[in-house]
């Protein structure tokens, strides 16, 4: 296996299919069609904001990150609005604006946005890999820790983040409308110094 930090070019849409395959939940009552999602996604991922694990030249998983208000994931509103129509995409770009709010993190720390892996290699270590190289690359540009959020209904990541030393810091319960959008009840917010 092979850690790289960005992805190929080749793999934008694998990427965001994996995205929207893993973060179903958040987005099928947004934005609806699995399609869609993915087509909006691929559209704003930036490969500067990742590291990927390959076995050959295939795609095993992402770890997407924001340093300051750079992300993986940077979705423009007109490209919500081409994918979505001018009505839907404006309603869509609201709802997203306040479910998916920014962070803020101190400069000399960075954020784990995301983690996710194909499902044909969940339970290999992956996303283990991934942290502990993002550790490495983390501590070479000088940061000092890397903080994440993780949701209730995934209690595995929480299991996995807790084994690798991240400490929980604030927990914050969902609001109900967020809640029956994203199926999402809280967020444990955590981090660990490097």
């Amino acid at each position: 296996m092979k850690i790289i930090v960005g992805f190929n070019k080749n793999d934008r849409m694998t990427v965001s299919e994996l995205y929207a395959n893993a973060f179903n939940n958040k987005f099928k009552n947004i934005i609806g069609d699995k399609d869609i999602a993915s087509s909006i996604l691929a559209e704003g991922l930036n490969p500067k904001y990742c590291l990927s694990a390959y076995q050959d030249e295939n795609l095993m998983g992402v770890a997407g990150l924001c340093l300051g208000k750079n992300c993986l994931i940077n979705i423009k509103l007109s490209t919500i609005i081409k994918n979505l129509g001018l009505f839907k995409g404006i309603y869509t770009a609201i709802l997203a604006s306040i479910i998916f709010k920014s962070k803020d993190i101190p400069a000399d720390e960075l954020l784990l946005d995301a983690i996710a892996v194909q499902e044909k290699y969940r339970g290999q270590g992956i996303g283990s890999k991934l942290l502990e190289e993002l550790f490495k690359w983390s501590k070479t540009k000088g940061y000092k820790a890397v903080h994440l959020e993780v949701v209730d209904e995934n209690p595995k990541a929480k299991s996995l983040y807790e084994r690798l030393g991240f400490i929980e810091i604030s927990y914050e319960k969902t609001p109900n409308f967020i809640n029956k959008l994203i199926e999402v009840n809280g967020i444990t917010h955590m981090r660990k110094e490097l």
